[in-house]
């Protein structure tokens, strides 16, 4: 579905004469299935790279969710957490996030849970990830225009103004650039 969604809109791009490009990718929700489906390819990683997008249910984290991040690095991906600045669960015990990483996984924070599109608890959260230096990018979590809307220049500049111009350009453009061309961050 997402790869014949992307062929479709890079039709609609090159018709337009719009100059953009796209990159297949998509956020997955964690289960015991994912290790299985990444070895029969049944799953879009980002721009086909070794990196896969993770995302929890809000509310909770499963306990198995060690294990599987833990075997999908040991097939030769790299997990990304997707905003974990917003999972109630890491919001109650931030801890979480250490054991996470120790799994192999990056994170990612969303542009709006900086821009206080979200609760102030994920703001507080996200920044703190950042003190910390837990976090490997930033996202938009963007459905739409009109919902979500991608709030990255105004991050960026949140992120330049508070912890420096080197770790803005780190998060927004040379760490996606390593995603996108599946290098080693």
């Amino acid at each position: 579905v997402i790869l014949k969604s992307l062929e479709k809109t890079e039709k609609l791009i090159k018709t337009n004469n719009i100059n953009l490009s796209l990159y297949p990718g998509s956020e997955v929700l964690l289960s015991d299935e994912i290790p299985g489906l990444l070895k029969k390819g049944n799953i879009v990683t980002l721009n086909n790279s070794r990196y896969i997008m993770i995302e929890f249910r809000m509310g909770s984290i499963p306990l198995y969710a060690e294990e599987i991040l833990f075997e999908i690095k040991l097939n030769g991906y790299i997990p990304i957490i997707a905003h974990p600045e917003r999972n109630l669960e890491i919001l109650k015990n931030p801890d979480i996030i250490e054991r996470l990483i120790g799994t192999g996984c990056l994170l990612q924070i969303n542009s709006g849970s900086l821009t206080g599109d979200f609760k102030r608890s994920n703001k507080k959260m996200a920044l703190y990830l950042l003190k910390k230096s837990k976090v490997t990018f930033i996202g938009t979590d963007a459905h739409s225009y009109r919902m979500r809307k991608p709030t990255m220049y105004k991050a960026f500049f949140m992120i330049h103004k508070k912890f420096g111009l080197e770790m803005a350009k780190n998060l927004f453009y040379r760490n996606p650039y390593k995603i996108l061309h599946n290098k080693e961050i």
